[in-house]
Order: C-alpha cells, then sequence, then structure tokens
C-alpha cells in the first residue's frame, strides 16, 4: 500500500516537473546555423599585427643570443639552433592565432626585453643557464667551450628561448596592465 502511494506521489510530481519546462526534442535540427555557432570561440577578425610583429620582435631577441650561440657551436649544433629557433617562429605564429591578446602580450613583453639587451643581464643568465644544463647533460665540451651536435644547440637554445619568452611574457602581463586594452585586442 505504501509503495503504490510512493509510486503516484513519484509519478505525479515528475509529471507536473516536465509539464513545468520546456521540452526540447534533441534530434530536432536547430532553426537557424547561427544557433550552432560560438560567438566567444571563434575570432571576429584575424590579427595581421601579431603575425608581422612576432617574427621581427623574434630576430630582435635572438640577435645578441645567437652571436654568442654561434661562437661556441660547431656545424652540428648550430642546426640544432636553427630549428629551435624554427620552432619558438611557428610556437609564437600559433600563439597569435589561437590567443591574439596574450600574443600581442608577449610581443609588447619582447620588445622590452629587446631594449634590455643594451646591458644584456638576462640574456647572459639565460645562456649560462643553458650552457651548464647541457654541459652535465655531455651535449657539451667545457675546455674549449663548444657544442658540437644538433641536440646540444637544440637544446641551448630552447632554454634561453624558454628563459627569455618568460620573462618577456612578465613584461607583457605588466605592460598589460598599463595600456589601454584596446592596444591589445585585434581590430
Amino acid at each position: 500500500m505504501h509503495c503504490r502511494r510512493f509510486a503516484f506521489l513519484f509519478q505525479a510530481l515528475w509529471t507536473t516537473a516536465l509539464l513545468m519546462t520546456a521540452y526540447v526534442n534533441p534530434y530536432q535540427p536547430p532553426e537557424t546555423i547561427e544557433a550552432l555557432v560560438d560567438h566567444h570561440a571563434v575570432p571576429r577578425s584575424f590579427d595581421y599585427f601579431a603575425l608581422i610583429a612576432w617574427p621581427i620582435v623574434q630576430t630582435c631577441n635572438m640577435f645578441l643570443a645567437a652571436l654568442f650561440g654561434w661562437g661556441i657551436t660547431q656545424d652540428h649544433g648550430r642546426i640544432g639552433i636553427f630549428f629551435a629557433a624554427m620552432w619558438f617562429l611557428v610556437a609564437g605564429w600559433f600563439l597569435c592565432c589561437v590567443r591574439p591578446v596574450s600574443a600581442r602580450k608577449l610581443i609588447f613583453g619582447a620588445i622590452l626585453l629587446a631594449l634590455t639587451q643594451v646591458f644584456p643581464i638576462i640574456q647572459m643568465i639565460a645562456g649560462t643557464v643553458a650552457f651548464m644544463t647541457a654541459l652535465s647533460l655531455g651535449l657539451a665540451a667545457e675546455n674549449p667551450e663548444t657544442v658540437t651536435n644538433e641536440f646540444g644547440g637544440f637544446l641551448m637554445t630552447f632554454i634561453v628561448g624558454g628563459i627569455l619568452i618568460c620573462c618577456a611574457w612578465v613584461m607583457g602581463l605588466i605592460v598589460g596592465l598599463m595600456v589601454p586594452q584596446s592596444w591589445l585586442r585585434p581590430n
């Protein structure tokens, strides 16, 4: 007897809940295509500024590091430097396409970081960390300071680039707080 009352009460509550909510058929097609598009996920315009500025800023930041790196590498190590530089170029372009606001912050920070090459303290610290890492892994020789294999050149450039990008990112976040927000959004 109690089970039937409970079942009847549950059925009455369930029917009331179904009638109170608007029933939507999940198999019915949407009325327009606009209902399928998430406007927050689709960029409204392509950021050509960031796409063009990234290789310029990357080249400016690589100038001093490449001079020091070129001096301590041999032929095969220089191939590793080239591939790591290309990796950073493609990764920056990918960031420009996927996150244009973050890419602009990184570009503004990288501009400030390029200006610090007048007194290259950050670049020297990054290079020392990279060389000591390559030395501890056996990818570099201590006397004379040389890197002779591709992976050693790649790893050193990747470490230096990673440290410099982290510094540029922090500088870009600080700059992002100071500049008008319209500078950070693509047109």
